[in-house]
């Protein structure tokens, strides 16, 4: 089974053919232990990767564990830090395999406590569009910034992400970036965005998410599955 898919049944995806789009049941790929620990009482085994380390608001990029590079977005993280963001933020990345930035705080894996911890910790998040990756966002009240992978790069066997963040991005559960301009430019918007306007942010108890979430990835799979007869 590939990394970052959780438990999934594949079905085929009409959109890109040879691909497949996933039936996740959602509920279950929550992990026993979630950390309740309050964010003042954690720490991040991660030099400098506290939020708000002198003053500056931390930016998580994560690709998942795919063994495939993710190259392209570690690019445009790059691209970003150097036209002046780096001077704002402190940026975390999870690279993976993938190439990694100069300017931002790079690990190849972080260990889940780490990632989550992170994730609940930072001010924006982007990652690709694997399930596993999206759901602890949505577990954490973050609505992150998702570049879909794309098969032609050699970052995916197949398309599947870009069906997957479609869908989600139509109901509002994430911020879709796929080319390079609309990922700067949500990027910056999440940057500079109040905090109580910022995803994640609107007092839903984390059941309901998980509940909104899991009946639109039903809804997906039920009428992919109707065209198919």
């Amino acid at each position: 089974m590939p990394a970052d898919r959780g438990s999934a049944d594949w079905v085929a995806n009409p959109d890109f053919p040879g691909a497949s789009v996933c039936s996740v049941n959602l509920l279950t790929l929550r992990p026993p232990t979630m950390s309740r620990i309050p964010l003042e009482r954690q720490r991040l085994d991660i030099p400098n990767a506290d939020p708000y380390v002198d003053g500056l608001p931390l930016v998580l990029v994560t690709v998942g564990m795919d063994h495939q590079p993710f190259h392209r977005l570690m690019r445009w993280v790059d691209a970003w830090l150097k036209a002046g963001a780096a001077a704002r933020v402190r940026c975390l990345l999870q690279t993976g395999p993938a190439i990694q930035p100069a300017l931002a705080e790079c690990r190849d894996f972080l260990g889940f406590a780490e990632l989550e911890a992170a994730i609940r910790s930072a001010t924006v998040v982007a990652c690709h569009a694997g399930p596993g990756s999206i759901m602890m966002c949505r577990w954490n009240r973050q609505r992150p910034v998702v570049v879909p992978r794309l098969a032609r790069y050699g970052e995916v066997v197949d398309d599947h992400q870009v069906t997957f963040a479609r869908r989600l991005a139509a109901g509002g559960h994430i911020q879709l970036a796929e080319d390079e301009g609309t990922f700067l430019a949500l990027m910056e918007a999440a940057l500079t965005a109040q905090a109580s306007e910022r995803p994640g942010n609107d007092g839903l108890e984390v059941t309901e998410p998980l509940r909104r979430f899991e009946a639109l990835i039903d809804d997906m799979v039920r009428s992919r599955r109707g065209g198919r007869r």
